[in-house]
């Protein structure tokens, strides 16, 4: 984080020279690259930041029926996109801009690997406007709890969990899970080595607390006490659940 901030003053300063001088090449690379190290730098404030923003819990109707959903973090999600569109522009207005102006075999090499890495790193971009990629939100009802991550859905009956853990998996994570026979619903929504948060083998819903805007301690002691008491699971999707989660009367 120290070096990226450190080249990323200079980054800055040439987008800005670029801007100023009317150089439109200084001023897209500067800007671009800027992009790229900001954002980068950012990741780990947005994915660690202490927050609990209690209007991402509110009740809706999923299938029918009324839900209690815990959205996913509009601010981790933005940095995130920020980082690969910004990326994979660099990539792509690199390697036209060599291609335009010409040179040897090395050239036209440098230009294919450019225009692949941006078109993997690109891929982002339709894939989130086809809305297979996601902000995502957990959803609880009585029955069910459904998770609609960045790339993956999964879903498991409350009574086929065997256990609510609180894990680390690069970040703070609440980990569920079921039992080996549970009627487990998961799909991927994006091809398989291109998402975040790939499908378990095992029956199980991974909750990373870094991309939803609440205090990981709330969102483990919220699963856990719906887990191990059946009998309060009728007030999800009513305001009762919304009026606990906010007092956090989970004794």
């Amino acid at each position: 984080m120290i070096v990226m901030s450190a080249f990323s003053v200079p980054a800055l300063l040439i987008a800005a020279g670029g801007l100023v001088i009317g150089d439109p090449y200084l001023a897209k690379y500067g800007v671009l690259f800027s992009c790229v190290l900001v954002s980068a730098i950012l990741m780990p404030f947005a994915a660690n930041a202490r927050r609990n923003r209690m209007g991402s819990i509110h009740t809706i109707e999923w299938n029918g029926v009324p839900a209690t959903v815990i959205e996913g973090s509009r601010i981790v999600f933005a940095v995130v996109t920020t980082f690969f569109l910004a990326g994979a522009g660099l990539c792509l207005s690199a390697a036209a801009d060599i291609l335009r102006h010409g040179g040897g075999g090395g050239t036209i090499v440098l230009v294919i690997l450019l225009s692949v890495f941006g078109c993997v790193v690109g891929f982002f971009l339709p894939m989130m406007l086809a809305g297979r990629i996601r902000r995502g939100r957990l959803v609880l009802t009585p029955n069910v709890i459904h998770q609609r991550g960045w790339s993956l859905e999964s879903t498991l009956d409350w009574h086929s969990i065997l256990t609510v853990r609180p894990v680390v998996l690069g970040n703070w994570a609440v980990v569920l899970l079921g039992h080996p026979a549970a009627q487990w619903e998961r799909r991927a929504t994006v091809p398989r080595g291109l998402g975040w948060g790939g499908l378990p083998i095992t029956p199980m819903i991974e909750v990373h607390c870094h991309m939803h805007p609440v205090d990981p301690t709330l969102l483990y002691t919220l699963l856990r006490f719906y887990l191990e008491n059946p009998q309060a699971r009728t007030e999800l999707g009513t305001e009762a659940a919304l009026e606990r989660i906010k007092a956090r009367r989970f004794a």
